[in-house]
Parts: C-alpha cells; structure tokens; sequence
C-alpha cells in the first residue's frame, strides 16, 4: 500500500514543479521576497545556510514527506518499520531516474535544475535503506535467526545496498573530484545492478517498478543514439590553461538558441568497437563543455580549460547535445527558431563574473542580452595574461566599451606589472587621440565620404559577421609567458588585495574603421605628420626591459583586440560595481562603503532590486563569494559552478 502510495506522491511532485515554477514567477515570489530578504540579511550572512538555503528547503520537504510515508500507521512495531523503510525507499527508484533524464521531459523544466532534487531525494532514500537494512540484522541477532540474512533473496538486498553506499560515497565532492571517471563508472553499473537486485530481493514482488526501471534507463540509451554525431574537430591552443575548440554546426543535432548551452563530447577510436559502445551508449564518459556561440554562427566554439583529456584535430568525437541552460531571466520570444535572438529579459543591467574557461558562459549571454537592450558587464579572472588571446577570436561580441574588465592573477613581479600597465595607458592616450581628431575631422567635413565610395572602399558595408573570429593572434607575436610559482590561484574575491580597479581608457579593436591603414578614409582623418597607431609598440620601448616576460607581455598588448580593461591581482565587489549595477557614480573609491552591513543596515524594506541581476560562473569559491555579496545588495543572482 504505502509502496504505491510512495511512487504515486514522488511521482505526482516531480510532475507539479513546472505549476510551481509558474507558480512562483508570477505570485508567490512577489509575496514572500520581503521575508526572505530579511531573514536571509539579518539572520544567515556568512555562513553556510546562505550559501546552501535552497539545498536546505530540499532537505527538509523531501524529509518530511518520506517521513510522513514512512512513519504512519506503523502500529508500535519495530519490523514493521524495517519493511517500511525498505519499501519506500525502492519506490522512490523512478523517481530518482526519472530526475536525471537529459533533458527532462517537464516542459519548461531543464535538467540542470532537477539535479539538486535528484541528488538530495537519492541521498535520503540510501539512509533509509540503510536504517532497513540495520534494524533487519538487529532483529536476526535478537532472535538469533541469523541464516536468514543467508538467504539468496536477502543477498541481493545486501548487494543493493552496497551499490546504494557506493554510489553515495563516489558522488560526495571530495571523492567526485579525486577521480570523477570512478564516479561516472560506479554510478552506472551499480544503478543497473540495483534496479535487477531490488527486482529479485523486494517482497512482494515490484514488477511494474522494475518495469518502470528499465524503461527510463533504455529511454535514456536510445535517446543518446539518436542525438549523438561523429564529427573531427578544429584545435587552436590558446595558452598553457585554455584550448579553443572549432565545433561545425552540422556536427550539432539538438540546436540550442539559449546563450550558455553545453554539448556533451567523449573520442571515438574506430578500432575499438567494443570499447566504444560501452563508453558512449552504456556509460557515457561524456565530458560537458559550454558554447560560446550561437546556431547563428557559421562554426560553434568551445573554450576549454587543458586537463588530462585532450583535444586532437586527427580524432573522431562524439558530440551530444546541444542541452539547454538554466536561466530565468532568459525567455525565447519565438519558441522553435533556434537561430533567433529575440528573448524576454527580466534585467536592464547585468553583471556576469566568471573565472577560467567560464568566459565561455559569459560572451553567448553578452550578445544575447545587449540584443535585447540589457546593459552587461563581464569581470573575468584569468590565471595567465596570455589567457587573454581567446577574446581576438570573440571581438565582435565585446562591442562596446567598459564592457569587460579583466583581472590577472598569475604571480608577476612589479616590474612586469609596471611595464604592462605603462604600455596599457600609452596605447589607450594614443588610441584616444587619434579618434577625437578624426570624429572632429569628419564632423567639420574634410572627409568626402561619397569619393571614397566611389574608389570602391566602403569598409562600413562590411558584414562583421563574415569577419567573427577569424582575427588571430600571430603565433610569433606571444612567446611562452608563464607566471612565477608559489601563488596560490583560488577566486576568492574578498580576499584582502592591494589590487585596486583601474579605470582605463577603452581600447579598441584593431581592424576598426579608424585604424586601418589601408583605407583612405582612415587616411583623411589623420595627418601625415600624425604619429600611426601600429607604431605604439615602438613608442613605449623606453619602458621596455631585458626581461622577455615584459616583452612578450607588450608584444600581447599591441595585438589585443577587444576593448577590455586590464588589472593584475583580484577583484573586490565594492562600491564601483555596486555603483555601476544600480547606474549610479561611484564618487568615493573607498571599497568599504559599500561593503556588507555598511549599506545594508540602509536598505529599504528589503526589497529585491528587480533590474539587476548578477550571474557567477566557475570554481565554487568565487561562485559563493559572488553570491553573497549579490544577496547582500539585494541583487537577484544566479549560479553555474564549473567543477565536478
């Protein structure tokens, strides 16, 4: 009785979370926000139950229902609560699987948002199986009945339960990152071995859950078949730390529109046929890795951070996917046309830090938004300056100013700092200069505009499309850069840095209408006598040392597409970018200001800023510094942690 009861409420709460998603946009965040901004500001800053309160809510009501399922009608009887824990906790089985189907068959539900319910709902139901199995042997030492644990029935039970323990140590943090291909494996194969042992162990017998079982895993199978292509792809290495990876769009089968998609990519080696269809049907080693394009784009491009699995221009891949992102604030405005742009944006300014190779995630949802009008800023923290390269095969998506800030943590000595820094601001005055004459030349009409035309240069016809990311950097250009060993490279953004924020003038792209030499348009706006941009490398020579960090570090610079904002150290979420995320001028460049319970003691009925929104991506350190600070201002905020 109560092991259907089990299946049917697990079952029918899983198909209610797209109501309660509607639900929750429309009505019930607008009426608890205020209870939940000031319990979360006055009670819960800086400790765990922040950065943990939606896991805590999970806990807590899949506890009390189970518990509820479990604890009625018991009649004082310890057995009976034995084989109550035990049925429960095998109807909850496809529940379980059902939550970890990509993609998730709930409309409007993405998979990734199902995962923390998957994983807390599994947990839970190991314990229980667990206490079953513990009171069980209690009761056969007390009755000293012991051959009954014997039993072949009772063995697969045993069995079960030590692929429940394993798959539950395996997938604690700790453990997953050790070795997360254990992990991969273990969790696999013993889900298979459970749903057969729980068939055979289970009494009365649970066919139409085993039936249910199996379906979901086959479905999951036959899914990954039909959506997989084999495809070579195009290597480029960018830095000791990332990779890029040239992806063709046919090599795609589920197109994804939604900024921040992720494909998931293991080899194929044609001789090993039997090897293949286990890795890539039965337990897909697959590795996720973020698009930082879209279907609009003529190549899809993946940045990837260098690890153990490498890519190789000479292989075969299997490419899964695209499968959608979690993202509220994002909502297609034409639902089925992958390739369109057009979104309902909840935010007008949007503040996006990321760390390593998750500028994957920020640049797609950069283009997105300023489509659609929403003010963005990205903060990326990179480990190594020649990490910046990436962004030249990117410059069209960082199209206005004051639109990335870049903070370099690679251990530097103040000497290569001082000289990049020097070069930085000379080339930004000369840049600058440049540009005011030639706006004020053309606004005063020496320039003809229609003669040049007619000679057949017409620069401002050109499709910045067909031009998207094929500006590179020469090879010759950036030597090997390495930063010096001894400083640690965790994101933590309130750790007590010198570095303070700089705010440079912009830099601007390099094939800009203003600065190429080969038209004569750019040829009317400067004189003969002025002093040509491209020669900026020959102008800070004098800050040029013997060092061949600092000359490889200017030789970056002179090549440096985007216009980015450069600074070495971490950054610190104080008063500018508080400032810059409700539009207002930070007058005081004191960080302190702004700084936690300074302004938040100020605040006004602790209600959530609806126009802004901050997003982190990366390791979980500079993801959960991130959200504290976000829910401290009052910021709406969202996660994706790229970790195991």
């Amino acid at each position: 009785k109560y092991g259907a009861l089990t299946l049917f409420v697990t079952l029918i709460v899983v198909l209610l979370l797209p109501v309660y998603k509607y639900l929750n946009n429309k009505v019930l965040y607008n009426q608890f926000s205020k209870i939940a901004r000031r319990i979360k500001i006055n009670a819960l800053r800086y400790n765990i139950i922040v950065l943990n309160l939606s896991v805590i809510k999970l806990i807590i009501f899949w506890t009390l229902i189970l518990g509820i399922l479990t604890f009625a009608e018991l009649h004082q009887d310890l057995l009976f609560l034995a084989k109550r824990l035990g049925r429960v906790s095998t109807a909850c089985l496809p529940t379980i699987l059902f939550l970890s189907l990509r993609p998730s068959p709930l409309p409007n539900m993405l998979y990734l948002a199902l995962l923390p319910i998957h994983k807390w709902l599994s947990r839970i139901i190991v314990l229980q199986g667990l206490a079953h199995t513990i009171i069980y042997l209690l009761y056969f030492n007390f009755k000293n009945t012991w051959s009954k644990a014997y039993k072949i029935e009772n063995i697969y039970g045993i069995i079960a339960l030590l692929g429940f323990l394993i798959i539950a140590f395996t997938s604690l943090p700790i453990v997953r990152r050790l070795n997360y291909k254990v992990f991969y494996i273990n969790h696999y194969i013993f889900t298979w071995i459970i749903v057969i042992c729980l068939f055979f162990h289970a009494r009365p017998g649970i066919p139409y859950i085993t039936t249910l079982n199996v379906a979901i895993l086959i479905y999951q199978i036959i899914y990954r078949i039909r959506n997989t292509k084999k495809t070579k792809v195009d290597v480029i290495n960018i830095s000791s730390h990332l990779t890029l990876i040239l992806i063709p769009n046919s090599a795609i089968s589920q197109k994804s529109g939604a900024p921040g998609s992720h494909l998931r990519i293991i080899d194929h080696d044609p001789s090993k046929k039997f090897q293949n269809i286990i890795k890539n049907y039965l337990i897909p080693m697959q590795h996720p890795y973020t698009i930082t394009t879209l279907p609009v784009d003529s190549v899809q491009k993946l940045i990837v951070r260098n690890s153990n699995f490498r890519f190789d221009k000479n292989k075969i891949y299997y490419v899964t996917g695209a499968f959608l992102p979690h993202l509220d604030f994002l909502t297609p405005r034409r639902k089925g046309n992958a390739k369109s742009l057009l979104y309902k944006v909840k935010c007008k300014r949007c503040l996006i830090v990321v760390g390593g190779s998750a500028i994957s995630f920020a640049l797609p949802i950069l283009r997105v938004l300023n489509y659609n009008g929403c003010i963005v800023k990205i903060v990326w923290v990179a480990r190594d300056i020649e990490d910046l390269k990436i962004l030249n095969y990117f410059a069209n998506s960082i199209i206005e100013n004051d639109c990335l800030d870049v903070y370099v943590t690679g251990n530097y000595d103040e000497e290569t700092k001082n000289a990049f820094t020097a070069a930085l601001m000379k080339k930004n005055k000369l840049k600058n200069t440049r540009d005011l004459r030639g706006e004020s030349k053309l606004l005063s009409g020496e320039i003809d505009f229609n003669n040049e035309f007619d000679n057949g240069n017409a620069p401002l016809l050109e499709s910045s499309n067909q031009n998207y990311g094929s500006t590179k950097l020469s090879d010759s250009s950036i030597k090997t850069l390495t930063p010096g060993k001894g400083k640690k490279n965790d994101l933590n953004l309130n750790s007590n840095s010198n570095s303070k924020h700089k705010c440079f003038s912009p830099l601007h792209r390099k094939k800009s209408l203003c600065n190429n030499n080969n038209n004569n348009i750019t040829a009317g706006f400067v004189d003969n006598n002025e002093i040509d941009f491209n020669q900026a490398q020959n102008m800070v020579s004098d800050i040029r040392t013997d060092s061949s960090n600092n000359q490889n570090m200017l030789s970056l610079l002179a090549d440096l597409v985007p216009t980015v904002k450069i600074d070495f150290g971490r950054p610190k979420l104080g008063s500018h970018y508080y400032s810059w995320c409700i539009n207002q001028t930070c007058n005081d460049k004191n960080d302190e200001l702004y700084l936690n319970e300074h302004f938040i003691r100020n605040k006004k009925k602790y209600q959530i800023n609806d126009d802004v929104w901050v997003l982190a991506a990366g390791p979980t350190g500079l993801v959960d510094n991130v959200k504290l600070w976000a829910n401290d201002c009052g910021f709406h905020f969202h996660e994706e942690r790229f970790g195991v």
